[in-house]
């Protein structure tokens, strides 16, 4: 296993969501889904969570906390 960078927390877990993002933003469905989403979803249930949406979507987890963090302006996504 590689060692993890020495950066402090704070940097290391935005590293982290930079790269999550960015893999994201190369998923071929994920425009589809994040219109799904805002279209049909936050209509049905504004304050609906990351995994309801990944387990109705069957979608993973890490996309759903992506979608949400950018259809509500980038606030925390919880």
């Amino acid at each position: 296993m590689t060692e993890l960078p020495k950066l402090r927390k704070c940097q290391y877990c935005a590293s982290l969501c930079d790269v999550l993002i960015e893999t994201v933003h190369a998923m071929i469905m994920h425009p589809y889904h994040l219109s799904y989403v805002r279209d049909v979803i936050l209509q049905e249930k504004p304050d609906v969570t990351p995994r309801e949406i990944a387990g109705r979507m069957s979608i993973p987890l890490g996309e759903a906390l992506v979608i949400l963090y950018e259809l509500r302006g980038g606030e925390e996504a919880t």
